[in-house]
């Protein structure tokens, strides 16, 4: 199972916790974030309080520590708003998305999510399809015989394949 670029939660009052990798594969992250680059995850914050609503990101090297980190008043990002939220909430069931353009790293995924036991929040996993194409081609590595894998979406459109498609 290719990992996950991101792990996180959409609370019912509009506050938001994620985790992101960036190392490995999602090293690019670091720079879409401004991290340090001895940074291998980013914590996402999101919260209403007293003064307002504020955005603080945590950046942790191999060892857990904290290496920097960014706070910012009034962000705009409100979990609530965002399709995997409200579709996860419709279906009161477990959702993967089409393909979209992820609003923190700009890269191209889906979204698993289901709503949380209490049915007020989601919880959610995002995975870019570029992971999905390079599990693919693990996998296709492990067979004998030549094959090729791919994903189809339900318009049956490819959105991930173990091998580069012909023009």
């Amino acid at each position: 199972m290719p990992s996950a670029q991101s792990l996180y939660i959409g609370y019912d009052n509009g506050d938001f916790l994620r985790v992101v990798q960036l190392a490995g594969p999602y090293a690019r992250n670091r720079t879409v974030l401004g991290a340090p680059d001895n940074a291998q995850l980013a914590i996402q914050l999101v919260l209403n309080g007293a003064a307002g609503r504020t955005e603080t990101w945590r950046f942790l090297d191999e060892g857990r520590t904290v290496v920097g980190e960014r706070i910012t008043d009034n962000p705009t990002y409100d979990p609530r708003l965002r399709p995997w939220y409200l579709a996860a909430m419709a279906e009161n069931g477990r959702i993967i998305t089409p393909p979209y353009i992820f609003a923190s790293t700009g890269e191209v995924g889906v979204t698993l999510a289901q709503p949380a036991s209490s049915g007020r929040n989601v919880v959610a996993a995002d995975m870019t399809l570029t992971a999905v194409s390079h599990y693919l081609a693990e996998l296709k590595q492990s067979w004998t015989y030549p094959v090729a894998v791919a994903v189809f979406d339900t318009d049956r459109q490819v959105i991930a394949t173990s091998q580069p498609l012909p023009e």
